[in-house]
């Protein structure tokens, strides 16, 4: 073992040069493997971060036969019993009731598929979800008929703060309805 060291050693005695580009080489290599994997793992923290704040929750209560988030044609029939369940248990911060439903968004210009998502904004008051609103402002209770798109969103359907979109998606018997909002 001895030996294997003395000749590595003189090797790298010799070529002073040369190992000091293979230490540099390796040492940025690291580097960059390092940086990259930090820099996936912010993006996956906050991906996961914006799906819980705005679809998912921390937990969800969805009707048995809903086997993943993508089937939204399930409903809860009789969610009073669960809601005050969970109100009254200490460990619960918030409850707040979501309608997730796969439809079409459209306005004059475009319309796109989109998962629509209905929430009373006392009850997400509540439930201390943030958002940044880059114009406009955010939903208020009581005043029915408006809607919070997404920049990209709002992009794509060219349309303004105050302008009309219309919302078409199944309802809970599986029929067709829309809503201008």
């Amino acid at each position: 073992m001895k030996a294997f060291i003395k000749i590595a050693l003189r090797g790298v005695i010799r070529h002073k040069k040369r190992s000091a580009i293979a230490m540099l080489a390796v040492t940025f290599g690291l580097g960059a493997v390092i940086f990259l994997r930090s820099f996936i793992h912010g993006a996956q923290s906050q991906m996961v971060a914006n799906i819980t704040a705005v679809l998912t929750g921390d937990a969800q209560i969805v009707p048995a036969a809903q086997q993943n988030l993508y089937e939204t044609n399930f409903i809860i029939r009789e969610p009073a019993p669960v809601w005050e369940m969970l109100k009254e248990d200490v460990a619960v911060k918030g409850v707040m009731g979501k309608v997730v439903r796969g439809g079409i968004v459209a306005s004059p210009a475009a319309s796109l598929m989109s998962f629509i998502v209905g929430v009373d904004p006392a009850e997400e008051a509540l439930t201390g979800t943030k958002r940044t609103i880059i114009a406009g402002r955010n939903l208020a209770s009581g005043e029915g008929h408006e809607a919070l798109v997404g920049e990209k969103m709002r992009e794509i359907l060219g349309v303004e703060v105050g302008e009309k979109i219309v919302v078409t998606a199944e309802d809970e018997n599986g029929e067709l309805a829309g809503e201008s909002l």
